[in-house]
């Protein structure tokens, strides 16, 4: 194979955007491997979302819609499981579950997810600034094995918040859309996102205004 063939097959891996997700998908599922090995009583939060979700599992067998309150827990007196905590992060797994023998493995399941979504948001952002798919394609790893997301996944189990840092490049691709290019469409990533975020973790709203007066200052 000669040079100039090879070179074009480097740019075309350079340029396909198939490629580019494949290998985020690929990283993150690599990622999701070592998540299905830790124990989530190991973790700083594990068990508790974990009993969100079987929670919400028995309330809504008893027929409490929307399942907020659990009876049970608490020797009988109750815990609001759903009502001062975002309620999408017990939803999902809950849904998940439908496909997996244990609670443990959908949770878990769910988290591997968030990780391989947050790479594509990343990566879907980074090209609407840059236009390159390569620099695209590198912030996405970054993002996928920064240090902070990591320890959100293996050691605090933070279900909220790292299921909130997916929609979080959205929200920036939506209003750097609308400001420097006028698309009103955009706001479908910016609204949605927020929204998301709301209900996964909302405090990241408080932070989104502090990281908006930078990135658009």
């Amino acid at each position: 194979m000669n040079k100039n063939k090879i070179e074009k097959i480097i740019e075309q891996i350079k340029n396909n955007k198939f490629i580019h997700y494949s290998i985020i998908v690929l990283i993150g599922l690599v990622l999701s491997i070592f998540l299905f090995k830790i124990e989530l009583r190991d973790t700083h939060d594990g068990i508790l979302h974990l009993l969100r979700v079987m929670g919400t599992a028995d309330t809504l067998e008893i027929g409490q819609i929307p399942p907020l309150i659990n009876q049970n827990y608490c020797n009988g007196v109750g815990y609001s499981m759903n009502l001062f905590y975002q309620p999408i992060v017990t939803y999902v797994p809950l849904l998940i579950k439908i496909f997996t023998p244990t609670y443990a493995i959908a949770i878990k399941a769910f988290g591997g997810l968030c990780i391989i979504a947050s790479g594509i948001s990343m990566y879907q952002f980074t090209y609407q600034i840059t236009k390159k798919r390569s620099i695209a394609l590198f912030s996405a790893m970054f993002y996928l094995i920064a240090p902070y997301k990591l320890a959100n996944v293996y050691k605090r189990f933070a279900i909220g918040e790292f299921t909130a840092l997916v929609f979080l490049p959205w929200v920036f691709m939506g209003l750097y859309n609308l400001l420097e290019q006028g698309r009103k469409k955009t706001l479908f990533y910016y609204y949605w996102s927020n929204r998301f975020i709301i209900i996964s973790y909302s405090y990241y709203i408080l932070y989104n205004f502090i990281l908006y007066s930078i990135f658009f200052n």
